[in-house]
Formats: C-alpha cells, sequence, structure tokens
C-alpha cells in the first residue's frame, strides 16, 4: 500500500494495476481478495474500476492506458458475467456506471460479474411482485458515480459485491447519499469477520448471498407480511 501510494499516486504516475483473483477463493483466508477495494478507495486520485466480463475488461483497460494516470482494475478468478441479456460492452466514460435494464422495482448497483447475481434476483422479485429491478453495472468504484446515486435516490437500493462489506462499493453508495434525503439502501458483501477456507458457491450459501438468499431477504425487507 505504501508503494502504491508513494511511488505512484504522489507522483500521478501512469500506472496500472491489474488486480486479478480478487474476491473470494477457494485457498481460503490469506488469498481472499476482499479487502483491496477498502485499502484503495481513499487514496486520492486513483482510478478504480471492475469489469462485468471479459469484453468489459478490455474496455478498461483501454481506457486506463489513455488517461495516463495512476489506475487499478480489478477482476476474479475465472469468468465473467455471463447473462444473455447484457448488452455490448459500451465505452467507458470516467466516474460513468451503465445502466443494464430498466425496472420499475428496487434499484440494484453491482460491481464486477455481481451483474449475474444482480439479474437473478431481478427475476425473483419479478415473479413475486411483477416489478423488475433497475439494475446498474457501477464500473467505477472511484470515482463512484454520484450524479447516477442522487438521481435515483428516491428509490429502494442495494449493493451486490465480493468485497467485504464495509470500505468498497456498499461504502460509496451509503457516501454519495449521506447529505440528502433517500430511500432505504441493502447492502449484500462479506461479513466483517475471518471468511474460511471453501469453495466460493458453498460460502455463498453459508453466508446467505447467493441469488436466493438476497432476493428473500430484499422480500422481507421491502415487502414484509402483515401480521
Amino acid at each position: 500500500l505504501d508503494c502504491i501510494y508513494h511511488d505512484v499516486v504522489l507522483p500521478q504516475l501512469p500506472v496500472i494495476f491489474v488486480l486479478d483473483r480478487s474476491g473470494i477463493v477457494e485457498d481460503g483466508p490469506t488469498h481472499h481478495g476482499i479487502y483491496d477495494l477498502a485499502f484503495l478507495r481513499v487514496l486520492p486520485h486513483l482510478l478504480i474500476l471492475a469489469p462485468r466480463d471479459e469484453s468489459e475488461l478490455v474496455l478498461m483497460l483501454r481506457f486506463a492506458y489513455q488517461q495516463a494516470a495512476p489506475a487499478v482494475i480489478r477482476y476474479p478468478k475465472g469468468r465473467g458475467a455471463r447473462d444473455s441479456r447484457l448488452p455490448k460492452a459500451q465505452d467507458i466514460a470516467c466516474g460513468k456506471a451503465e445502466v443494464l435494464q430498466d425496472g420499475s422495482g428496487p434499484v440494484i448497483w453491482a460491481l464486477g460479474p455481481e451483474v449475474d447475481t444482480a439479474f437473478e434476483v431481478s427475476d425473483l422479485h419479478e415473479q413475486k411482485t411483477g416489478q423488475k429491478c433497475l439494475i446498474i453495472n457501477a464500473r467505477f468504484v472511484a470515482p463512484f458515480d454520484r450524479h447516477l446515486a442522487e438521481n435515483l435516490a428516491g428509490r429502494p437500493m442495494l449493493t451486490i459485491e465480493d468485497h467485504c462489506h464495509t470500505g468498497g462499493l456498499a461504502s460509496a453508495l451509503d457516501e454519495a447519499l449521506a447529505d440528502i434525503p433517500h430511500g432505504i439502501t441493502l447492502h449484500y458483501g462479506w461479513p466483517d469477520q475471518i471468511i474460511p477456507h471453501g469453495e466460493p458457491e458453498l460460502l455463498r450459501k453459508k453466508f446467505r448471498l447467493t441469488a436466493e438468499d438476497i432476493a428473500i431477504d430484499l422480500l422481507e425487507k421491502l415487502h414484509p407480511v402483515n401480521s
């Protein structure tokens, strides 16, 4: 962290940090990549991007190179998002998120391949309520798309990220909304505890971070059954 701040951020050198194996992996507590955003997001003038899939990764690499400034691109081990409804990745605009699906239901901010989870949550929510969720691919954690967040502030929002519960996308959204009236915000990320070894999907089930778990929690919070 000192090297990034002292040797790259302070002199604003055109260095691109490409962080693979972000998020939960099967190798356990020493290898889970779930703290990087909390470490890095506070550094001034450091771009932090997370591609949803391989095509967007290519666009982000080109974008970062053109900026000639410090930048971080994080992506997980394995594959990117695969949902058939994903539009073709468009050119990157600095600090701008991408709306993937319109809808009258809650707003889902998803980071990287978690857009697949967002589509699954939206499908489950629509089955119960008839409302699709508005799905946003955050793209940037720094700078975060504060303008879009403020425009949607009156609606319920949730974040989904393969990162610890604090310091990442959830924190960026809360900070953007802190000074204005806004609706309920719900956050789905890894809890503030040591995450053990295990297959990523099994860990998601254990910590209730599957699309089904998120959809159930969302419905309970937004549409509680009248007693």
